[in-house]
């Protein structure tokens, strides 16, 4: 025989051939031809061949990251199409890719700020009020979050003792009876401090709350008194 023919293929199965020829010696003078088969074939290179891998389409969109204020999503592909087999090469580029998404800013609700300090009382006493105030800035709403709930200002009560009140005089009475027909006596008249009276740590009446003058003052006349007396 010849020698092996090359393969047909390279990789997944091919044949190779050889050959010989009846010559040695060549059948003469009504001599037999060889016996056999002139030429055989074989199978060679029988290794599958490489496969090199191939994407697949990608998938749908994943869920964005993020409901607002900027997420991201992704999607995928796989190398099965097919995938690389028997020395093939790899996919060429990435399994995945991203994309922003849901860029809207996200909704601020309002939150309020510490009260401020209470304001002075408008009264002194008998009863006023103060007041206090915040404001929706901590922080404010914005791109359509909810305002801030509740009142921005409380009232309270304050300097509820009652004010002090200071003692005025009531008008005097009448005068009274002198303390002597005649001779020089005294009558009085008084006044009491109830018009109205001091209250809760208002001042006293300021002067005097009885006042004296003489009366009846003529001399008071002179009885004579005559002795009796009879003679002998």
């Amino acid at each position: 025989f010849d020698e092996w023919s090359e393969c047909s293929a390279e990789c997944g199965g091919g044949t190779k051939f050889r050959a010989r020829t009846c010559n040695n010696p060549a059948p003469e003078n009504g001599g037999l031809g060889c016996e056999g088969v002139s030429s055989e074939t074989a199978d060679c290179n029988e290794k599958p061949c490489p496969v090199d891998g191939s994407w697949s389409d990608f998938g749908d969109w994943s869920v964005c990251s993020a409901e607002c204020g900027g997420g991201s999503m992704i999607r995928s592909r796989t190398c099965d199409q097919p995938a690389p087999a028997y020395g093939g090469a790899d996919c060429e580029g990435e399994d995945s890719e991203s994309q922003e998404c849901n860029t809207e800013s996200c909704a601020v609700d309002g939150n309020w700020s510490p009260f401020s300090d209470w304001s002075a009382c408008t009264a002194d006493c008998g009863g006023g009020t103060q007041t206090r105030s915040r404001a929706c800035d901590s922080p404010a709403p914005a791109f359509g979050g909810a305002d801030c709930e509740g009142a921005d200002t409380e009232l309270m009560d304050c300097n509820t003792d009652p004010c002090p009140v200071d003692g005025n005089w009531g008008p005097f009475g009448e005068w009274s009876h002198c303390t002597h027909e005649c001779g020089g006596g005294t009558e009085t008249k008084s006044r009491t401090c109830d018009n109205p009276a001091p209250q809760f740590g208002g001042a006293d009446c300021v002067g005097d709350a009885e006042l004296s003058r003489e009366c009846n003052t003529q001399e008071c006349p002179v009885t004579y008194e005559f002795e009796h007396t009879t003679s002998s």
